[in-house]
Formats: structure tokens, sequence, C-alpha cells
């Protein structure tokens, strides 16, 4: 496996989610935002096991009618993310919203992006769709995608063009 990117998709809101993801492997895990403790390990142990990760977090940014704590918060887990991946020694990039959600959602497959994002996890990993059966694992959804997302643009990239 340590021939082949492997990709750290992360979506950084509060509810959020991370989720490794290879062409070769499919979803090889996810960690669910609820404690930062446990995601530092998690994140540390799948560096250890894969050496060739690439992270790629969500561009994030306040939205108005958002509270000042609201949107401290938001930030701070923004760049707590950021943060972690760079003391693991993972590189990572930054993919805003309209970027992975261009290519990866279909406007026929829901009202919102969140409902969106659960359709096509679901439609991409069938066999792994009960990782996405609920209404608030949109964070595993959006994290899978992105890695999806940086995946595709990250293989289609001529050798000497890569961004890594």
């Amino acid at each position: 496996m340590d021939k082949n990117k492997v990709f750290l998709g992360i979506d950084p809101g509060k509810t959020g989610a991370m989720v490794l993801y290879s062409d070769v492997g499919g979803i090889l895990g996810f960690y669910d935002y609820t404690n930062m403790v446990f995601l530092n390990e998690r994140i540390r142990g799948w560096h250890e096991e894969y050496t060739n990760i690439l992270g790629v977090i969500e561009q994030v940014h306040a939205f108005p009618g958002q509270g000042v704590t609201g949107m401290f918060n938001f930030g701070a887990n923004y760049g707590f993310w950021q943060g972690v991946l760079l003391g693991n020694g993972i590189p990572y990039f930054i993919v805003s919203p309209q970027r992975w959600q261009g290519e990866m959602l279909d406007k026929a497959d829901g009202k919102n992006t969140k409902e969106r994002s659960l359709v096509m996890a679901r439609r991409l990993f069938p066999e792994q769709s009960d990782l996405f059966k609920r209404k608030k694992d949109n964070g595993r959804s959006d994290a899978v995608l992105i890695a999806v997302h940086m995946s595709r643009m990250y293989c289609s990239q001529p050798k000497t063009k890569r961004m890594m």
C-alpha cells in the first residue's frame, strides 16, 4: 500500500470527520470529530501504517448571521486540524467547498449539499453505505468526497506537474 498515495479528507466543522481513502483500498478508516486527543492518536496510527498520506482540508469561513462564538470555534477547529497534520508530518492542501462539491455532487440528488453528499457517498461506496445512513453522517460523507476529489485531482496531473 505504501507505493500508492493515500488521501486523508477532512471536514473541519463542529460535527466534522476525517476519512482515509485510497484508490486501491477504498475507505481505509474514518473518525468522527469528537475528541481532539483520540483524533491525534488516530492520525498518528494511520501515518505509521500508511507513510504516503496527503491531507486535504475543506476551506471554511464565517457565514453572515453566525454568532461570534460560533465563528471563533469554527476557526479554532479549522486551525486545529491543520496543526494536527503539521505536527504529524503530513503535507496537506486546502480545497474550497465549491471546488469539490462542483465535481462530486449531483444537484438531482437532493435539496441541499449535505443531502447530496450523503447520497453520493452511498452511491460511490455501496458496500460501506452504513457509514452514511444517518443525516448526522454528513461529516463522513463530505470527508470521503473531499478525499476522492483530491485523489482525482492528484492522479490526473502529469507526473512532473503533480502537486506533491
